[in-house]
C-alpha cells in the first residue's frame, strides 16, 4: 500500500513539472515572438523612412535631369508601381514563407538538443 502511496505522488510531482516546464516554454516562445514582432516593426519603420526620403531624392535628382518636375515624380511613381506589382506576385514567397518559418523557428525548435555527431567549425 505505501508503494502505491509513493508511486501516486512521484506521478504527482511528475505531472506538476511537466505543467511548470510548458508554462516556461510557452513564456518563451512567447517572449520571442514578441522580440520578433518589435524588431520587424522598428526596422520596417527605418526602412520606410529610408524609402521616403531615398524617392524624394531621386524625384528631385530626376527633375533636375529631366528640367521637370512631373516627369521626375512621374518616373519614380512608375519604378514604386513596378515594384508594388513585382512584390504582390512574389508575396508568397517573400513574405508568407520567411514568416511561416520564424514562427515554426519560435514555437517549434526551441531548445531542441544538438546534435553532437555532426562536425563543428571551432569557435
Amino acid at each position: 500500500m505505501e508503494e502505491f502511496r509513493e508511486l501516486f505522488l512521484l506521478v504527482k510531482e511528475y505531472i506538476q513539472k511537466q505543467k511548470e516546464s510548458i508554462s516556461l516554454g510557452a513564456a518563451e516562445s512567447m517572449t520571442r515572438l514578441l522580440f520578433a514582432l518589435t524588431l520587424g516593426f522598428l526596422l520596417f519603420l527605418l526602412g520606410s523612412i529610408v524609402l521616403l526620403l531615398g524617392s524624394f531624392a531621386l524625384a528631385f535628382w530626376l527633375n533636375e535631369v529631366m528640367d521637370s518636375t512631373t516627369i521626375g515624380f512621374a518616373i519614380l511613381a512608375g519604378a514604386i508601381l513596378m515594384l508594388t506589382i513585382i512584390l504582390w506576385l512574389m508575396r508568397r514567397r517573400w513574405i508568407l514563407q520567411p514568416i511561416a518559418k520564424l514562427m515554426v523557428h519560435i514555437f517549434i525548435n526551441t531548445d531542441l538538443p544538438q546534435d553532437n555527431t555532426q562536425s563543428s567549425t571551432p569557435q
